[in-house]
Order: C-alpha cells, then sequence, then structure tokens
C-alpha cells in the first residue's frame, strides 16, 4: 500500500505536457452538428455564469448514477420489472447526461475557463459513465445477469478504450459520421424508451413469436428481441469506430 502511496501518479514531464495540451477534435455526424448544436447552443444559456464547466459535468453524471441507485433498489437483478416510473428516468437521465456533457465546454469557453484539467474531468466522467451507463441499460431491457448484459458492457468501454487510445497518439479525438457519444446515446434513449413503454419483459421474447412470417426465416430459433439489439450494436462498434480514409 505504501508503494503507491509514496509513488506519483503523473511524472514531472507529463504535468508539463499537461499544461501544452489543446483540445482537437473532428466530427462528422449530421445529427451532432445540424440538430443538436443549435440546441446545446440554447441550453448553454440556461446556466448562470459563476458556474463552473466541472460542476456541469459532475451534474451530467449525477443523472445517471440517480439512475443505478434506482437499479440498485429496484432491480437488483437487471431483470425486474420494477416501478414504471423508473423506467421513464432511464432514457431522461441519459439525454441530460448527454446534454450536460455537451454543454460544459461551451460553458468553459463561454466563461474563459477552458483547461486540460476539466478535458481530463470529462473523459474521466465518460469513463465512469461507460460502465453506469451499460448497467442502466441492461437493467433496462431486463437482460438479467448474463452473457448479454457482459456483452452490453464490453460493446460500451471497448470503443470507448479504442477511441481514447486513438486520440493519444493522433492528437485528435474523431468522431465519425455515426459515433456512440451522438447517434449510440440516441439510439440507447430510444430503446429505454421503448422499455418504458411496452415494458422490459417485450425484449426477452422469441422474436418468431412476435413477427413471425418470412421476415424471421433467417432468425435463428429462440433468439429474442434483445438479440437482435446485441448484434446490430456489435456490428455498429467494429464497424463505425473505424474512420474512413
Amino acid at each position: 500500500m505504501a508503494i503507491f502511496v509514496d509513488t506519483d501518479c503523473v511524472g514531472e514531464v507529463a504535468l508539463s505536457n499537461l499544461k501544452l495540451y489543446k483540445y482537437s477534435a473532428i466530427d462528422k455526424s449530421p445529427i451532432s452538428n445540424y440538430l443538436l448544436k443549435p440546441y446545446w447552443n440554447w441550453a448553454v444559456e440556461l446556466f448562470p455564469l459563476w458556474m463552473a464547466p466541472n460542476l456541469i459535468t459532475l451534474c451530467g453524471l449525477g443523472f445517471v448514477i440517480l439512475n443505478v441507485i434506482g437499479v440498485i433498489i429496484w432491480i437488483p437483478d437487471l431483470v425486474g420489472p420494477g416501478p414504471r416510473w423508473l423506467y421513464w428516468s432511464f432514457p431522461i437521465g441519459l439525454w441530460l447526461y448527454s446534454t450536460f456533457d455537451n454543454v460544459d465546454g461551451k460553458q468553459a469557453r463561454r466563461t474563459g475557463t477552458s483547461s486540460p484539467l476539466g478535458e481530463l474531468f470529462d473523459h474521466g466522467c465518460d469513463a465512469l459513465n461507460c460502465s453506469f451507463g451499460s448497467l442502466v441499460f441492461s437493467a433496462a431491457l431486463g437482460l438479467g445477469h448474463s452473457y448479454r448484459s457482459a456483452t452490453i458492457f464490453l460493446l460500451t468501454v471497448i470503443p470507448f478504450f479504442f477511441s481514447t487510445w486513438e486520440e493519444y497518439h493522433t492528437g485528435v479525438l474523431y468522431l465519425g459520421y455515426i459515433n456512440g457519444p451522438t447517434e449510440g446515446l440516441i439510439i440507447g434513449c430510444t430503446l429505454q424508451l421503448l422499455s418504458a413503454i411496452a415494458g422490459p419483459e417485450w425484449w426477452m421474447k422469441d422474436v418468431h413469436d412476435i413477427f413471425g412470417g418470412s421476415f424471421t426465416t433467417l432468425i435463428p430459433k429462440g433468439w429474442t428481441s434483445a438479440d437482435i439489439i446485441i448484434l446490430a450494436l456489435a456490428i455498429g462498434a467494429i464497424t463505425l469506430h473505424i474512420p474512413p480514409w
């Protein structure tokens, strides 16, 4: 234990480089650029100038933490069903997190308080949200303590890791035409909204029993709607994360 206490987590060279860090990002998402940016520009005006950007970041993560607490209390088995109002809170919490996460940087530029520390804190909260958000998503779809929940977790944290790794080596955070922080969160909110409307048990029904007909002929017997969603997310995580050259 003393080894960790006596060792500096960040060396002097790294601290010097941290002061020189400049945030650089490329976001090619049409939804982000043409639909959400006007919304974020409007939302940032709702925050008082005295409110620190890091506080906005923390408050955004707080909405997801509240959802996690709700899962621990009412859906500890990740199956449920829990109170219907709790399922409604899941997409609301995720959307508010996304809004606050995109507004904090605008607040920093608005107040002249942009700093490498703010970027570090923002990405740190994003990393925590990968774990928290996947837990809430699994509960929303009633996936239980299963390989499905584990897969959702991996499909969340692995792309985040490689995106951070890519930024470390290139100096640029690249977000493609369809990316996790924008379209991924919208899909997550939409699926959780469907759970609030139809109930989590809908996702675990056999696809053949729900749709039937020729639509399901190529789908293996026993596959549920949740399995289709997980497969689609896996394909998206693998293909859409690769930047076009």
